[in-house]
């Protein structure tokens, strides 16, 4: 198990969940060279993160779990991206361009609602 949090705590639910190896206090730039690490040992690597600062290790990793809200929450599966919600199978640089034209959208669409005169009755 590799983790950001604190040695003790990672310890604990590595034993409460049968996992022998942990590796604690990893910063989130340093968690893809600990998987690239892991790999090189021969091991196949799950990696689950919650947010952006995972990224990294989750593409790294052999099979990448993103959980987070909004729009974190995607499954990164063997360098490609599913989004459970839609159900598309995506390559990362799709899944990029797919997420810089969703906030394009958002932004347009803000400016757009400036131009809006909303009519008040009293």
């Amino acid at each position: 198990m590799l983790t950001g949090d604190n040695e003790r705590t990672a310890k604990a639910i590595g034993r409460e969940v049968g996992i022998d190896r942990v590796i604690a206090e990893v910063l989130p730039q340093r968690k893809a060279e600990e998987v690239k690490k892991l790999q090189k040992e021969g091991r196949v690597v799950a990696f689950v993160g919650d947010g952006i600062n995972d990224a990294p290790a989750l593409v790294e990793a052999d099979i990448g779990i993103a959980i987070g809200a909004g729009s974190d929450v995607a499954l990164v599966y063997n360098r490609g991206v599913l989004y459970p919600s839609m159900g598309l199978l995506l390559r990362p640089e799709i899944a990029a361009f797919a997420m810089a034209m969703s906030s394009v959208s958002v932004v347009s669409n803000s400016l757009l609602l400036k131009r809006v005169k909303i009519k008040q009755e009293v």
